[in-house]
């Protein structure tokens, strides 16, 4: 299996520290993994992942946050075949805001229309995210340990 690779889409950090501490817990779980920013990822490469993990926040009225704007429009428009392609999303926000973990829940669809096929449950994590995305990255590394044996 190629290294597993966490996305993110951050506009105050929050997302990116996530990805990273998500990152060092399957690193020492024995899970090759890289953390990419969604403004640096090659695209092209998406097709050819093996597993993808997406941790995103939502920005303003449901935007992306700006660093993944680029990558979601490219799905958008592009429609890139992803079959083959494992995920798993988890989306940040704030339930005092009407289109809450929207960007999240607009990857997770996107990449089930591409053809990509979900290994867990997408999770929307309300502000402080913390517990709810250690939540996820549980679900995340049982999933891998049932497929792997590690």
């Amino acid at each position: 299996m190629k290294p597993i690779t966490i996305l993110y889409g951050t506009e105050t950090g929050n997302a990116e520290d996530c990805s990273e501490e998500l990152s060092e817990e399957l690193e020492n779980d024995g899970f090759a993994n890289r953390v990419v920013d969604m403004e640096e990822y090659d695209c092209s490469e998406l097709p050819t992942e093996d597993f993808v993990v997406v941790v995103t926040s939502t920005h303003g009225d449901g935007d992306p946050p700006e660093n993944a704007t680029e990558f979601l429009t490219h799905l958008t428009e592009e429609r890139p075949s992803l079959s083959g392609v494992g995920f798993a999303v988890c989306g940040f926000g704030d339930t005092s805001y009407r289109y809450f973990c929207q960007t999240g829940k607009d990857f997770d669809k996107m990449f089930e229309e591409l053809g990509a096929d979900r290994k867990i449950e997408r999770v929307d994590c309300d502000d402080p995210p913390e517990a709810e995305f250690e939540q996820f990255a549980q679900s995340l590394k049982d999933y891998l340990q049932s497929q792997t044996g590690k």
